[in-house]
């Protein structure tokens, strides 16, 4: 609300008073919304970042920083491609332009960086973000680490190929 006297010029005194005042509850339950939404991405229990559509990190949790060494605060700014290893740059700038084109860009697995250079295997998923107007405005990236899935299933092959192996030597005894 917002309340304007109108003022006597001689005498001083308020002989009229105009309020004016606003529903904010749309406001007010908006952001109500989108605090709720910044709870559930800061508390995600898996990595997620957000990077504006040149590819450019604006955003990521806390568990991304947990999981790939970096303070938000050093990450923010810097290019998505510090995440990734030179040789693997080809095919993340594709699975982008993927996501952009609207492309279902889900379960891809690949390799990201720690700050330390550390290679973590995981599995990607990418989801277009739209504004009101329905514009494509950034690139939401949600990471699950698959690197002891993928070293358990690295062993496995490994154990069926020694199998392999001991099957044929052991038919060439008989």
């Amino acid at each position: 609300s917002t309340i304007v006297p109108f003022v006597d010029e001689v005498t001083g005194v308020p002989y009229q008073y105009i309020s004016i005042r606003t529903d904010v509850t749309g406001i007010k339950e908006a952001e109500a919304a989108l605090d709720r939404m910044s709870k559930v991405f800061q508390d995600a229990s898996d990595p997620m970042i957000i990077q504006d559509l040149s590819g450019i990190v604006i955003n990521m949790n806390r568990e991304a920083e947990r999981a790939y060494g970096w303070k938000k605060s050093e990450l923010i700014g810097q290019p998505i491609t510090i995440l990734v290893p030179t040789d693997r740059c080809e095919q993340a700038d594709r699975q982008l332009s993927d996501c952009l084109a609207g492309k279902e860009v889900r379960g891809v697995e690949d390799v990201r960086l720690t700050k330390d250079g550390a290679e973590v295997r995981v599995s990607l998923t990418l989801s277009l973000l739209r504004d009101q107007k329905g514009e494509a405005m950034g690139v939401a990236t949600h990471v699950a680490d698959i690197t002891d899935r993928k070293r358990v299933e690295d062993a496995l092959k490994e154990k069926y190929r020694d199998l392999a192996r001991f099957r044929k030597m052991a038919v060439g005894r008989e």
